[in-house]
């Protein structure tokens, strides 16, 4: 079984996700702080990092280039809605940093699914309109 760390400080966001991943068959340790998420990088086996760019403390891009600077070859989701205005970062942006892939919130669960699962080799969906968005 696949361990998934999601990182989101929305509650209701990180509910519904972990809910949906965990139906597939996923262990999804949700977290609302990317601090947390880097202490678990520390302590256990992760297959899949999906974070939301705008965190309290640190960001998305920052959990993106701790993650790379670690040297760790984990594949990652950047998730994001809300980029404030004027900020020279945008979801785009997070490949740069280091994301294998880039979904714009709102989005329809089973998209993330697709991109999970392509990510950890268990493609199983059928190829649909959510390829648009990588």
């Amino acid at each position: 079984m696949a361990t998934i760390i999601l990182i989101d400080d929305n509650e209701s966001f990180v509910w519904v996700i972990k809910r949906t991943l965990e139906k597939s068959g996923y262990q999804v340790l949700g977290m609302h702080h990317a601090s947390t998420a880097l202490r678990y990088l520390d302590e256990g086996p992760v297959d899949l990092v999906i974070t939301d760019l705008n965190l309290p403390g640190i960001d998305g891009f920052g959990i993106i280039s701790e993650i790379r600077r670690r040297g760790l070859n984990i594949p990652i989701i950047a998730v994001s809605g809300e980029i404030p205005m004027g900020d020279t970062f945008s979801l785009p942006r997070a490949r740069q940093f280091g994301a294998d892939r880039i979904i714009a919130k709102p989005f329809l669960p089973h998209c993330l699914m697709e991109q999970v699962e392509e990510l950890l080799g268990t493609h199983t969906l059928p190829a649909d309109i959510c390829a648009a968005m990588i």
